[in-house]
């Protein structure tokens, strides 16, 4: 894995502090994704360790923070994907059962609007029918 350095100079950009804390050391989770995936999948001439620095125990301890410190934003932004997909996935079965609703009901209006519209039908034939009796009688009584 990269060291932090060579992370920031990928990067660019670094996030600030935490509610106006001090900023932090570039960690992956502050590097843009592409960048990130363009560095690694660049083949490196050199070993993951520099070349020509001296091994210090502070160096050491100090790499093992970051990589820490980067799994811990891993591990949380994969617990937000997570998240979001459960959610997604909750939307989605409240959207199909709407639409399901939703179809049930169109179908229900349209079976009553071809109900009236009979019912309709029927009662102009009768309305009709009652009309011409009633031309016809009162034309005869005349």
């Amino acid at each position: 894995m990269p060291s932090p350095e060579a992370r920031a100079k990928v990067g660019g950009k670094v996030k600030g502090g935490i509610n106006g804390r001090k900023p932090h050391k570039p960690s992956i989770s502050d590097l843009d994704v592409q960048a990130l995936k363009s560095f690694y999948d660049t083949p490196s001439p050199t070993s993951p360790v520099d070349v020509g620095v001296q091994f210090t125990f502070d160096a050491f301890v100090e790499r093992v923070r970051s990589l820490i410190a980067d799994d811990k934003a891993l591990v949380q932004r994969l617990v937000r994907v997570a998240q979001g997909n459960v959610s997604l996935k909750s939307n989605a079965e409240r959207a199909t059962k709407l639409a399901q609703d939703t179809t049930r009901a169109l179908e229900t209006y349209q079976k009553q609007v071809r109900t009236l519209e009979e019912r309709n039908a029927l009662l102009v034939a009768r309305h009709t029918q009652m009309c011409v009796r009633y031309l016809c009688c009162n034309w005869c009584v005349h």
